[in-house]
Order: C-alpha cells, then structure tokens, then sequence
C-alpha cells in the first residue's frame, strides 16, 4: 500500500474517492459504507435472470452493464441510475436478450395472440 505509508483505513478511503470519482451518482451509498457491488447486485441479478446468465458472469466494467449508472437526466445532464424498469427494458433491447428462451416464448405467445386477432384457422 503505497511505499507502506498507508493504512488499511486510508486506502479504503482512497478506494473509495476513487469510486465516485466512476460513479458520482452513487456517492450517498458509498458514503454510507455500501460497496458498488453490493448496490448493483440487483442489477446484476436482474441482468442475470433476463440474460439466462449466472450472475458471476456480469462484469460491472463492461459497458453494457455501465449503462445502469449512465442514464443522463434530460433536464440537468447529470448521471442517474436507471430505475429497475428501465434497466429491464433496456436489457430486453439487447441483441443478448434475443437469443434467450423467455425471448423465444415472448416471440412466440405474440405470434400466436397476433394469429388469434387475425382470425388465425384452427
């Protein structure tokens, strides 16, 4: 830890200035001792169920995740956090989403509800 210089409580503070630093948005969990991780996990576990994934398997730095604590607000240009709705639908926009079988079966109950409008022959 830096030449030995440092304790425990310094890096962890440093890490942690560093982290809003990548997350401004969250400076109020991460204040209150809550790590990224432990305030992403329903993120994850979100991406986990709609992607068919296990949840070790999402990786916060990639962008596509990043995407949940980059929603900018209209109004003040200011990085939010999606709100669980919006980080399931962006989810469900994902080429990843498509190749799902909670795809395939939304795909195909569509298909069969639009033949049904359509007067589909039995």
């Amino acid at each position: 830890m830096m030449k030995g210089t440092a304790n425990e409580a310094t890096f962890k503070s440093y890490l942690i200035e560093q982290a809003k630093s990548l997350y401004p948005m969250l400076t109020a969990p991460l204040d209150a001792g809550i790590s990224v991780r432990q305030y992403a996990e329903p993120y994850v576990q979100d991406a986990a169920s709609l992607w068919e994934l296990p949840p070790d398997a999402i990786n916060l730095n990639d962008p596509k995740f990043l995407a949940a604590f980059g929603k900018v607000d209209g109004k003040t240009g200011e990085r939010q956090v999606m709100s669980r709705g919006e980080w399931a639908d962006y989810l469900r926009s994902r080429p990843e989403y498509a190749k799902t079988k909670q795809a395939t079966a939304a795909g195909a109950g569509l298909a069969e509800e639009i033949a049904r409008t359509f007067g589909k022959a039995s």
